[in-house]
């Protein structure tokens, strides 16, 4: 059993971080740009995490893209727009 530390809760709360937990993994963030950078919109790479068994919400997708480096507009060729 688990040793109890005065004033310090329980060994499992010492090594979390305090506020609310990701709701993407630091592990699922460069597949997530891979996919919006591939041409994926917000929808079908949240459908995507789905298959992975992540269950996340397309704003979430979109949250985590336009924090990360600006936002990454997808790749278009030259003239398509």
């Amino acid at each position: 059993m688990s040793e109890r530390i005065e004033g310090k809760g329980t060994p499992d709360q010492a090594i979390r971080r305090p506020g609310r937990p990701r709701a993407i993994p630091e592990a699922f963030v460069p597949k997530v740009i891979s996919l919006y950078r591939q041409g994926f919109g917000y929808r079908a790479t949240a459908r995507e995490l789905l298959r992975e068994g992540l269950c996340v919400d397309w704003s979430t997708v979109r949250r985590l893209v336009k924090a990360h480096k600006g936002g990454l507009a997808p790749e278009h060729p030259p003239g398509d727009l």
